[in-house]
């Protein structure tokens, strides 16, 4: 059984108004299944994810496929997308 772990920074889009202020605040994104444990963060512009597994068992391929749709799937719930 194959594990693909991999943890990505992505900068927000911000407008420019955004940029003049300092975001303090956390965002957390993920937390339905363990309200103390979020898949992604936002903080000061930037989101976080943490390791994203696909434990399908499937070939690596498949569990690449896997990991980038949960991928997308965090940054758009972020306010981003792989165009950042």
């Amino acid at each position: 059984r194959r594990f693909i772990l991999t943890t990505i920074h992505c900068h927000l889009r911000t407008s420019h108004s955004e940029n003049n202020r300092t975001m303090s605040t956390i965002k957390r994104i993920g937390t339905e299944v363990n309200p103390n444990m979020s898949s992604a963060n936002v903080y000061n512009g930037i989101l976080y994810t943490r390791g994203c597994t696909d434990p399908s068992g499937g070939d690596l391929v498949s569990q690449t496929k896997n990991i980038l749709a949960q991928i997308d799937k965090l940054l758009v719930e972020g306010g981003t997308d792989k165009s950042n």
